[in-house]
């Protein structure tokens, strides 16, 4: 995904993310899911999943900003990766074996497409190399390439039943006539 965006990016020519070691970093967004996540205990059943917009908006006393997404705002990047061949190269340039679990900083740079710099150590004074080695395809995987959205996801017939028993018998927990709804038009 970043180096689709550094290809197409016109006033971008390098990304660097950082990681923060594990068990040791805390920030904002841990924060935010801690206020969420006691929002949800109290206000209990939640139904639909489009009513956890509101519980996350509400949650803290400054209302978060919620971008509720549709499955066209979502991509396909394990397509994009399958292209590049990212998983497939076991090696870093320099002989060591590549582990992405301990990947403390990773880099993309416009000038130099089929490479992706990394470290392992925050204290690791240069970048480790994985080369995508794009000199023996054909053609660069990115031009041209269209990032497929996903279809809406589709669950098990199983899975459907057990959803549409809530919704019928002597004492159904779904009864209101939208939610179930909702449910009986689920894919499968």
């Amino acid at each position: 995904m970043m180096a689709h965006f550094l290809d197409t990016a016109k006033h971008v020519s390098s990304i660097t993310l950082n990681f923060f070691e594990t068990g040791h970093g805390q920030n904002e967004g841990d924060n935010m899911h801690s206020v969420v996540e006691r929002a949800v205990k109290r206000v209990g059943d939640i139904i639909l999943p489009t009513q956890l917009a509101t519980v996350i908006r509400m949650a803290s006393r400054n209302p978060y900003h919620v971008k509720e997404l549709q499955t066209s705002d979502v991509s396909d990047w394990k397509q994009l990766a399958q292209e590049r061949r990212v998983l497939r190269v076991r090696t870093s340039e320099e002989g060591e074996v590549i582990d992405w679990t301990k990947f403390m900083s990773i880099k993309l740079m416009k000038v130099s497409p089929g490479k992706i710099l990394y470290k392992t150590s925050h204290l690791q004074e240069g970048f480790s190399t994985i080369n995508l080695d794009l000199n023996r395809r054909k053609s660069n995987p990115l031009s041209g390439l269209l990032v497929r959205t996903i279809e809406r996801p589709k669950i098990s017939e199983a899975k459907y039943n057990d959803l549409l028993s809530f919704c019928s018998g002597d004492t159904p927990v779904i009864f209101h006539p939208e939610h179930k709804a909702f449910f009986e038009g689920l894919p499968h």
